[in-house]
């Protein structure tokens, strides 16, 4: 009787063995990812911890995934690469259109702005400027100049006109820092267009100021 329970124990053991062996076959050899075929159906749900842990014990590794979504380039506007001599244009043609038949209280309207954007790519033709670029940097020189503007009336800080700098010690600077925190390229670098933008901000009591 025992003969036979130790006959019937080791012919199953046998057989594991047997299909351990032939599952590894299947993986290697034809490069199996997925060992559904194993598994009942509604024993272990793919994806349910058991499932993952019956695909670790047989060394099945997930296979990566190649669906990941790519950032398409062609929604993406390139960067405009402005210079001293390129925002010197952009203003003088804001100033030959400084004018109430061009600009309104707001600003420049729109046509008035499509208007500007062909002169200034017919005087600049090696750049290929957008009109929105064009708007964005007529903004940020906006910006620049009122910034400035309120940084020379602080206490103690004086302006070069010779390099259109504004000139204050160490300590006057650090709290300048503190009140326009992006002014610090200024101390460095000069301003030339102030009073260009000056007499196109300030000039005209119609117009929205700083």
């Amino acid at each position: 009787m025992l003969d036979n329970i130790l006959y019937v124990i080791m012919e199953q053991v046998y057989v594991s063995y047997l299909n351990g062996m032939c599952v590894c076959w299947l993986i290697y050899v034809f490069n199996v990812t997925s060992v559904d075929f194993l598994f009942k159906p509604d024993m272990y749900p793919k994806g349910s911890p058991k499932f993952n842990l019956q695909k670790a014990a047989l060394g099945v590794k997930k296979t990566p995934s190649n669906n990941r979504k790519r950032r398409s380039p062609k929604g993406s506007k390139p960067r405009a690469q402005w210079n001293m001599g390129l925002q010197k244009s952009l203003v003088d043609i804001l100033h030959e259109h400084n004018n109430d038949y061009h600009r309104a209280q707001n600003g420049w309207s729109g046509d008035t702005w499509n208007l500007m954007t062909k002169i200034f790519k017919d005087r600049n033709k090696h750049v290929n400027f957008t009109k929105s670029q064009l708007q964005d940097q007529e903004k940020e020189l906006k910006r620049q100049y009122c910034m400035l503007k309120e940084a020379r009336k602080q206490s103690g800080a004086g302006w070069c006109e010779k390099s259109c700098r504004i000139q204050a010690d160490d300590a006057l600077w650090d709290n300048l820092l503190i009140s326009f925190p992006k002014i610090g390229k200024f101390k460095k670098y000069d301003f030339p267009l102030f009073d260009r933008l000056g007499d196109l901000y300030d000039g005209n009591s119609t117009y929205v100021h700083c």
